[in-house]
């Protein structure tokens, strides 16, 4: 049965009608609704109040409900809060009207505040300042209160909120951070705090302290002092307190506030709160150097630093010497690369080299104290002695792959020092030598696969236990292939010795002969080595890759071809006929062919590239003339980047593109979202128009905050594009969603992306402008303001706020980039002139004049300087004023100000330039 009167539903549960209407809808017309609602007899028996109830209930039934309050935010008990926001069911003043008049009687004792309408159903109480402790505010609404409509007030009037007990609301330091042995602690508590039970009630615990350490109040001096430099705003009347006793230094500790805390009116703290700090580690001195391995003595090649726990004095930390063989030496001055000195530091550096086997004494000055006072905690350990090694074992190559050209010899150069004269190996002694094993390969999949396992080969790791200040950890070594031979078992090894004409202790380099073109894999054995950086005496392995070849091979891709081109490393002319094969990653041939006589190979076909999923994906190029082999990765490209030229290549990786087009990129819930999506393919002229198989099929909306997902299908036509619509939901969670399309074999593609959000479009524009006329050291500058509706009409009678600052200006002037038109005096000159170095800062010169706007919604103003500007200056204006929409808005203008007509520039002559 239709629900449209109260008649009908009373009727629906209690049916008075005749029985030979009983069972049967009534029909009811909307305009005898009460009439046909009472048409049906209720029977002699009903008496007259009954009937008489029954019509009150009907027309109260009928009248329009009268406006309320829906939501009052606080109320009750709250922490911290100096608003307070009402929502009405209906509109209570007009767009716009903020200063509409007050819904409530407001009493918060002895807290100002002031109100204002946000939209027609807000209200917004804004509080001087926040509740202390105790204190109450409640909001009783207007007796003759109406809505806009002359709707009367019902439901609940009154509405408090009170603030609870005292509780600290800021802690200074911070909970969390490192604190000083006798910390204070400054504590917001909201207000002024009964100082007997702050004493009682609040303490401090610390680990290896057995019991709780009460707080004590600083002296009044004392506490001002600290508050004086404190950063930040601790509300009013904080607490300074400090624990009566010493922290045990690098202990976790708490300040408890505890349930008994009152507020100087005696409202107390509702609940015990504790807040974690860690007292500062002693004050120590460490002497840092590199060492081969743990327990070796410092190497003479690396700088020797000296760390302290805590800052200390800079200038102090000059007076450290160090005192060598060759005399005391001075740290580096800890402010040399820094563009301000420091009066405070934590370190200082002996820059190396060092005498080898040699000892040293490290020397601190007397008084050496850190930036809380406290001395050296270990500073019975200076003067402390040390030694140097000797200078390290060392075998090393240029670099984990390279070329060498083989008209030059094929030398591959080694760095070696403090290797063996005498290699012991199974009994077998090879005086002023070292093994080295060398791995030659041609074949392109040879190589590739090669290359593959040694990468994978040096990415070994071992993890092995370290003592770390007396517990034994996990230590992942990254260096683990060093302990290993790559080339040992490997098929095709040759092995020799490798001459050191100067003895084991010399500093030399040496040659390694690679006489036959190809892809080498040389690695040296040293025993030597290993027992000096290894932590058991086991050979250490050096290793490196090398091509011997007099060919470079070049190769570009593109989408639908390639090129391959071949050039002489001894004369860089092109090489013809040589044989040039293609690879893809996993060693399968692509393309062979030969250069013409310039050197090229053209490859009039697309070079797919194979997924390699370990080893990186990449093409192989290879050349072959006579016995000389040569060969290029595609992914070798450092140094040569196309963004390193000014090519923009960001995403160019794809052949294949889908964007979307909006109507627009912001909405509303509840709003439609047209997208127009465009699919492309590309190749080497351009553009193309893509297959059917390559087409997405369907349309998938993410929530990219939450990962809620709405799909729908996909109709492209022939063109290659597809028209699609989504209505959003009412319901749907505010923020960015992302427009992803899917069903092809690529896989889903992120074409765009818009948001959705709740926003109030603007209804006024309006400038702020200056004169057209130059202003040159003027002493009021004119300004023209004007505030208009976007659709059309001046905003006539509108209450503006003006606010302008002086500020200075650094001009720059086209086509005299040579000149210096900014001169920079110091105090001196700056004085001789009458210029104040608040030439260089803001100053304020109108602070938030009213202004109304007359009929044509414009209105001129004259801002009066203090002085004419001593230098190129602007004036910079804000006008302030209320949207209709219910937001503040503000616009800003700026004008140009000059002290003189004429400016002043130098040219230095350009020394390279001799002009």
């Amino acid at each position: 049965m239709p629900r449209t009167s109260i008649g009908g539903a009373f009727y629906r549960g209690c049916d008075f009608r005749p029985p030979i209407l009983r069972g049967r809808e009534p029909v009811f017309r909307p305009e005898t609704i009460i009439s046909a609602a009472f048409h049906f007899h209720l029977g002699d028996a009903m008496n007259r109040s009954l009937r008489l109830a029954l019509l009150s209930l009907f027309l109260t039934a009928g009248m329009t409900q009268a406006a309320s309050v829906r939501q009052f935010q606080p109320q009750g008990r709250i922490d911290q809060q100096n608003r307070a926001t009402a929502i009405f069911t209906s509109d209570m003043v007009k767009l716009g009207e903020t200063a509409g008049p007050e819904p409530f009687n407001v009493n918060c004792g002895s807290v100002a505040g002031e109100g204002r309408w946000v939209d027609p159903k807000t209200w917004a109480w804004q509080l001087a300042r926040p509740l202390q402790p105790g204190e109450r505010c409640e909001f009783t609404l207007k007796p003759d209160l109406k809505a806009l409509n002359g709707e009367g007030m019902g439901g609940k009037n009154v509405f408090s909120f009170y603030a609870s007990g005292p509780w600290p609301r800021s802690i200074l330091p911070r909970p969390g951070g490192p604190v000083e042995e006798d910390q204070a602690f400054i504590i917001n508590g909201g207000g002024s705090l009964d100082r007997v039970s702050v004493e009682k009630n609040v303490w401090c615990e610390a680990d290896g302290v057995g019991n709780r350490i009460p707080v004590r109040f600083l002296p009044d001096e004392q506490r001002r002092d600290i508050l004086a430099h404190a950063y930040g705003n601790h509300g009013p009347d904080p607490v300074v307190v400090s624990c009566a006793e010493r922290l045990p230094p690098g202990a976790k500790m708490k300040l408890v506030w505890g349930k008994g805390v009152m507020a100087a009116n005696g409202t107390p703290t509702e609940k015990e709160e504790s807040f974690v700090f860690t007292v500062r580690e002693p004050f120590r001195a460490t002497l840092s150097c590199e060492r081969e391995k743990a327990g070796a003595p410092c190497s003479p090649l690396s700088s020797v630093s000296v760390e302290f726990s805590a800052h200390t004095d800079a200038k102090l930390l000059q007076k450290i010497r160090l005192v060598t063989p060759d005399g005391a030496r001075s740290p580096k001055d800890p402010n040399k690369d820094s563009s301000q000195r420091e009066n405070m530091a934590r370190s200082v550096t002996f820059p190396g080299p060092f005498p080898q086997n040699a000892e040293f004494t490290l020397e601190l000055p007397a008084g050496l104290k850190d930036d809380a006072g406290r001395p050296l905690a270990n500073g019975g350990n200076f003067p402390l002695k040390f030694r140097t090694g000797a200078l390290p074992p060392l075998a090393k190559f240029p670099g984990s792959f390279g070329i060498v050209e083989l008209k030059e010899g094929g030398l591959l150069p080694v760095t070696l020092r403090n290797v063996e004269a005498k290699l012991a190996t199974a009994g077998l002694k090879l005086p002023g030598s070292h093994r080295f094993g060398d791995q030659r390969l041609t074949e392109d999949g040879d190589v590739i696969a090669a290359m593959k396992a040694l990468a994978k080969f040096e990415q070994q790791t071992k993890t092995v236990k370290v003592n770390r200040d007396g517990r034994l950890e996990d230590y992942v070594d990254p260096f683990y292939a060093r302990e290993l031979s790559f080339l040992d078992k490997r098929p095709g090894v040759m092995r020799q010795e490798l001459p050191k004409p100067g003895g084991s202790a010399e500093f030399e380099v040496v040659g390694i002969p690679l006489s036959k073109p190809g892809y080498h894999i040389v690695e040296i054995e040293s025993r030597l080595l290993g027992a000096s950086l290894l932590s058991a005496p086991k050979p250490m392995y050096v290793r490196t890759a090398v091509l011997v070849t007099n060919m470079a091979v070049h190769l570009k891709r593109g989408k639908d071809n390639a090129l391959v081109w071949v050039t002489a490393l001894d004369s860089g002319k092109p090489v013809a006929e040589a044989e040039v094969r293609v690879a893809g990653c996993d060693g399968k041939e692509l393309w062979r062919g030969k250069t013409d006589r310039l050197g090229r190979a053209a490859i009039d076909q697309p070079l797919v590239m194979p997924y390699c999923r370990y080893e990186g994906s990449f093409l192989f190029a290879s050349a072959r003339l006579g016995e000389d082999y040569s060969f290029v990765r595609s992914d070798w490209n450092e140094g040569i980047e196309p963004w390193r030229f000014g090519v923009e290549t960001w995403g160019e990786s794809a052949d294949f593109k889908i964007h979307t087009v909006f109507d627009r990129s912001l909405f509303r819930p509840g709003q439609t979202v047209s997208m127009k999506h465009i699919a492309r393919g590309r190749n080497s002229k351009g553009f193309l128009l893509p297959g059917d198989e390559a087409l997405p099929t369907k349309l998938t909306v993410r929530q990219a905050e939450t990962g809620a997902e709405f799909t729908q299908p996909l109709v492209w036509d022939k063109n290659g594009s597809a028209v699609s619509q989504w209505k959003i939901p009412e319901s749907a969670k505010r923020g960015t969603y992302e427009v992803a399309l899917a069903g092809s074999k690529r896989g889903m593609i992120v074409s765009g992306e818009f948001r959705v959000a709740d926003f109030r479009l603007p209804v006024f524009t309006g400038s702020v402008q200056g004169v057209p006329v130059r202003q040159v050291a003027p002493a009021k500058v004119p300004l023209a303001l004007g505030l208009s509706f976007l659709n059309g009409g001046a905003a006539k009678g509108a209450g503006v706020e003006v606010s302008s600052t002086l500020r200075p200006r650094w001009p720059t002037y086209a086509h005299y980039e040579r000149f210096n038109f900014t001169i920079d005096f110091n105090d001196e000159a700056l004085a001789a002139f009458g210029v104040g170095r608040d030439r260089e800062e803001e100053h304020l010169v109108l602070d938030k004049q009213q202004l109304t706007l007359d009929k044509a919604g414009a209105a001129k103003l004259d801002v009066a300087l203090p002085e004419k500007p001593k230098g190129p200056s602007e004036l910079y204006t804000e006008m302030t004023f209320t949207d209709p929409n219910g937001e503040i808005q503000t616009i800003h203008g700026t004008v140009e100000l000059w002290p003189a007509a004429v400016t002043l520039g130098i040219s230095i002559a350009d020394w390279a330039s001799g002009g």
